[in-house]
């Protein structure tokens, strides 16, 4: 009957906690537990006398501890019910509701009753329930009827509610000032009592239909006060339902704009009047911000004349006028606008602007900044006129001046006048010496064609028509014939000029010769640095070990962590960060070593037995995930049966799928990536002497994104190519689809190509593998893992010689670091095994954490971060003077010396590397906080080293001691017993080093079991 009546407890939803006759709590159910947010390990003993609880009235004032209704009850023996108490914790306030009742022995009952006393109570049940969220939902009313109340008062819009008809049951003074009636006139009358007689019936019309359809009413009408005084208002009316939902009334808001009425008048007035004076001016008038007139208020509709873009244009497109000047003159424009601004109030200038032809037009602009009362620049109103045709008359004159002046002070370039045919009209002796002609045998005499090769003609029409088009062309580079009939290699540039009243092309040319030595000591460079390269390519081959090897490890272990049943979700999150981007940083060294190896003719196929269809769905579940992300639909087909087992080498075959489909989702931003896999040829060819058979198994990645040019499809599999727009080129070394060509081929295949620009791209390989009918799976060793610690405070005997900031259960760390994945992978590792974790997304939010939370132990300080860094972050900290004892451990991607020591002179007490090896970082912790961790392990299990039972023995004598030691946690007395035992006992030798080695790890419970394994023998 006991056992039913505890299970009925346990599974009560109200928290139960029994007290003793001096109110110490000696059990509680789980709801108790999970209510006040402690174990039953830190209930067990407490008193509500005790400072943990801090208590509180529902009107917040202290709960004296000798009031608390367990202690009434103990002294009284009368029930209590329905007190409702506080529990202040760090988080908020714990909101219960109380009972207490006594427990009263049936014996004492009766005793007492018999001598007319009150029985004597043996201890009390309080039952509680959390009512927090009632209290808060009281409070939040509470607040909400206030704040109503005050934004009621003191809003500037008349507020009132309606019944169903429309008649007022309430008015906030605004709405009496704006009707100019008192609260008793309002109450009881229908708010539309006071419209003005012409607006009634429209706005009677409309409310009607607001209470029949239970819709809302918004409309501009008109209040006649009693005063005769008309008043335009804004009213907007919404239906108010009960619980039911069903309709109980309106509430709505008048807003007067009398004054705004009048003042629209008055601006429909006057903007009349100015819209006829500027759309009759033959020039631009507008009125913008005075942010480089990133925003236009007004521009006359003569803009469109001088510019080509409508009003419309310049009102809704910001930064449209910055945008149009000419970009040689919009730095000094703007800095004259803003100089305006500040000083002068007013700007002038001539400049360029861009039509929307593109051609150039000439503007002189004149505006002046107009100011607020506040003497603040408000807006900038100007005029501006085209001065295009005075601009151009005054270019060409300076342009036929500046060319004469170069004939003569130039004399050293090649100097020309080309006619728009091509004729040669006029040169310098120097561009004659280039061709090496005379002067007089170029002039009038040479057209540009006949002394350029054949090869250029097609480029000089190309710059024919850009100077056409700009007015100059070039600098280019093209060859000349000379006149003794080999090519000359020159540099041309010029501009178009006004040469006599008629168009023409001053030219402008140089010998590169000597650049041409200079290209071939280049070429030479190169072929220097082909051979640095080769060196490159054997270092990368070397380096292919060192590189990957702990890559690798990282990879595989996350592997064997996904398979353990027992992590849970974030834990699994957290390896998924560091298994994808160990994935991606191996996918590119691998890419590099690979090419290197593939150069070297150095790659070997290692053929194995794959689960093949297993094999498949892996690489399908891990695209999945990256199809999600993109949004795209990713579909996997088995066109035909397949094969169970395959021979073949599974990290190439993976390697070629991976890089099709990673290229497949790279260039696909909508639509679909698809693998599809069958059997191309149903025939099957026997390999003799195996139990094996040949099948070709065809292999398809299409998708529908960007696609290649035709002209492309060769050069995308040369190595470092990437032929696709610049928005893809984000990842990647451009070596995925020529390692994937190498790889097929080697294999004995070909990889295919279709794809159609803008509509998508289709990938395929066909590949003859051999198939096995049995697989035997191989089968994996899980070692033993830390699970938890003990910290000082746990350990017996060892709480004298820890720190006393580390005499406490829970050792808590701060994990500071830019990175959210390597938070998370950090505070996933040291959450499971006990640690309290905080987080901290730079230095200076690391520092201020610090300070806020003044318990922290140990900081795991990342050195590199934006802004504050890990070593200016550790600075400040030690500059604490209360935190000048705390432990922080450094963390870099550098192990390099002088960045370790860095870390020390700025503070820090040790540094561990990047990538974080979890022994390592086990280690410092144990270092630092003396801990001793606590592993899965059978603790029965000998540590011996071959699992079998001992040849020695201790003595019960010994075995008791050694046990008695362990217990006590007094690790340096176990290691002087131990060399106690080697001297007595050689024997014992063995045995005496692990204990050694135990107790130097503070290992003290597995020397328990060991000592306890020798009692039990015993």
């Amino acid at each position: 009957m006991r056992a039913r009546y505890r299970s009925i407890v346990v599974a009560l939803r109200e928290g139960i906690v029994l007290h003793n006759e001096r109110g110490v709590i000696y059990e509680c159910n789980p709801s108790a537990e999970r209510i006040l947010g402690l174990s039953r390990a830190d209930m067990i003993g407490r008193t509500p006398r005790e400072p943990h609880w801090t208590t509180i009235h529902e009107d917040g004032s202290p709960f004296p501890s000798g009031t608390h209704p367990v202690m009434i009850t103990l002294r009284t023996g009368l029930p209590i019910s329905d007190v409702i108490m506080g529990i202040c914790k760090p988080k908020g306030i714990l909101w219960l509701s109380i009972n207490v009742q006594p427990l009263i022995s049936y014996r004492s009952a009766t005793y007492h009753t018999a001598i007319n006393e009150p029985p004597k109570c043996q201890g009390v049940v309080a039952s509680f329930t959390d009512i927090t969220e009632r209290k808060q939902a009281e409070d939040q009313l509470w607040r909400s009827q206030q704040r109503y109340k005050t934004l009621a008062t003191a809003s500037p819009v008349g507020l009132f509610e309606t019944d169903k008809e429309g008649t007022c049951m309430y008015v906030n003074d605004q709405t009496c000032r704006i009707l100019q009636r008192s609260i008793a006139e309002l109450i009881g009358s229908r708010w539309t009592d006071s419209l003005h007689p012409h607006d009634q019936e429209k706005v009677f019309s409309e409310w009607k239909q607001c209470i029949e359809y239970e819709e809302k009413f918004y409309r501009e009408c008109r209040f006649k006060r009693p005063d005769g005084e008309i008043v335009w208002v804004i009213g907007q009316i919404a239906p108010s339902f009960d619980a039911d939902d069903k309709l109980e009334g309106f509430v709505g808001t008048l807003t007067d704009i009398t004054q705004l009425r009048r003042t629209e008048e008055q601006l429909q007035v006057a903007e009349a009047q100015y819209q006829m004076l500027v759309e009759y001016v033959p020039a631009v008038i507008y009125t913008a911000s005075i942010n480089e007139r990133d925003d236009f208020f007004y521009i006359s509709p003569q803009v469109e004349l001088l510019l080509g873009f409508t009003t419309t244009d310049w009102l809704s497109q910001q930064g449209l006028w910055n945008k149009q000047i000419h970009f040689e003159d919009r730095k000094w424009v703007c800095a004259k606008q803003l100089a305006a601004v500040s000083g002068t109030h007013t700007f002038e200038a001539e400049y360029r602007l861009i039509k929307r032809t593109g051609e150039v037009v000439w503007v002189h602009d004149e505006a002046i900044v107009r100011f607020d009362r506040d003497n603040q620049p408000q807006v900038v109103q100007g005029v501006l006129m085209d001065i295009s045709t005075r601009k151009h008359a005054e270019e060409a004159l300076r342009e036929s001046e500046r060319y004469r002046r170069m004939l003569i002070e130039e004399s050293q370039v090649g100097l020309g006048i080309f006619q728009m045919n091509g004729r040669i009209g006029e040169v310098n002796s120097a561009f004659a010496h280039i061709l090496g002609y005379a002067v007089e045998e170029i002039v009038n005499k040479l057209r540009c064609c006949d002394i350029t090769p054949s090869a250029y003609l097609k480029s000089d029409r190309e710059q024919m028509t850009l100077v056409k088009k700009t007015g100059r062309f070039g600098p280019y580079e093209k060859e000349f014939i000379h006149k003794a009939g080999h090519v000359v290699f020159v540099k041309l540039s010029g501009l178009l000029i006004n040469n006599q009243g008629e168009v023409a092309i001053w030219v402008n040319m140089e010998d590169i010769t000597e650049q041409q030595n200079i290209e071939e000591a280049l070429r030479k460079e190169k072929e220097r640095a082909e051979v640095a390269n080769h060196a490159k390519t054997a270092f990368l081959t070397n380096m292919s070990h060192e590189l990957r090897t702990p890559l690798n490890s990282i990879l595989g272990y996350t592997q064997i962590l996904k398979r353990d049943k027992t992590l849970n979700r974030a834990q699994l999150e957290g390896i998924d960060v560091i298994h994808r981007s160990g994935e991606y940083l191996l996918t590119l060294i691998n890419d590099i070593l690979d090419l290197s190896k593939i150069e070297a003719n150095k790659v070997e196929l290692y053929p194995a037995d794959i689960q093949f269809t297993n094999f498949l769905k892996d690489i399908v579940e891990l695209f999945r995930a990256r199809a999600k992300e993109k949004e795209v639909a990713f579909n996997y087909e088995e066109l035909s049966p397949l094969p169970s087992v395959v021979h073949a080498d599974e990290k190439r075959i993976r390697q070629i799928l991976v890089n099709l489909l990673s290229n497949a989702f790279k260039f696909t931003k909508q639509g679909h990536v698809s693998l599809k896999v069958r059997i191309e040829d149903d025939t099957l060819i026997n390999i003799k002497e195996q139990d094996r058979q040949l099948q070709k198994i065809r292999f398809e990645v299409e998708d529908t994104g960007v696609g290649i040019a035709s002209e492309d499809l060769e050069t995308i599999f040369l190595p470092f190519q990437q032929v696709c727009e610049k928005d893809y080129r984000t990842q990647g070394t451009g070596l995925g689809l020529s390692i994937t060509k190498k790889l097929v081929e080697m294999m004995g295949g070909q990889l295919q190509v279709k794809s159609i620009v803008g509509v998508g791209s289709l990938f395929w390989t066909t590949l003859e593998l051999p198939t096995i009918q049995k697989v035997t799976e191989s089968s994996s060793h899980r070692e033993p893992l830390i699970i938890g610690y003990k910290t000082a405070l746990n350990m017996t005997g060892r709480s004298q010689s820890a720190p006393a900031s580390l005499k406490k259960s829970k050792i808590k760390i701060l994990v500071v670091d830019d990175k959210a994945e390597n938070r998370l992978t950090l505070v996933n590792f040291l959450l499971p095994l006990g640690f309290e974790v905080l987080e901290a997304e730079d230095g200076h939010a690391g520092v201020e954490k610090v300070k806020e939370v003044q318990d922290i132990d140990v900081i795991l300080m990342d050195l590199v971060m934006p802004m504050t860094d890990g070593l200016e972050a550790t600075r400040q900290i030690r500059q604490i003077h209360e935190l000048t004892n705390i432990i922080i451990i450094a963390i870099s991607a550098s192990i390099f010396n002088q960045h370790q020591q860095q870390s020390i002179e700025a503070g820090c007490n040790d540094f561990v590397p990047k990538p974080i090896r979890t022994e390592v970082l086990l280690d410092k912790l144990q270092k630092h906080l003396n801990l001793e961790w606590i592993y899965e392990t059978d603790m029965r299990t000998s540590i011996l080293s071959t699992g079998e039972k001992p040849i020695i023995t201790l003595s019960k004598l010994q075995a008791e001691y050694l046990f008695h030691l362990a217990m006590m946690g007094d690790v340096y007395s176990i290691i002087d017993y131990a060399t106690e035992l080697k001297k007595e006992n050689e024997r014992l030798a063995t045995f005496a080093i692990k204990i050694e080695k135990l107790a130097k790890r503070f290992r003290t419970d597995e020397i328990c079991s060991l000592a306890q394994s020798f009692l039990i023998d015993k």
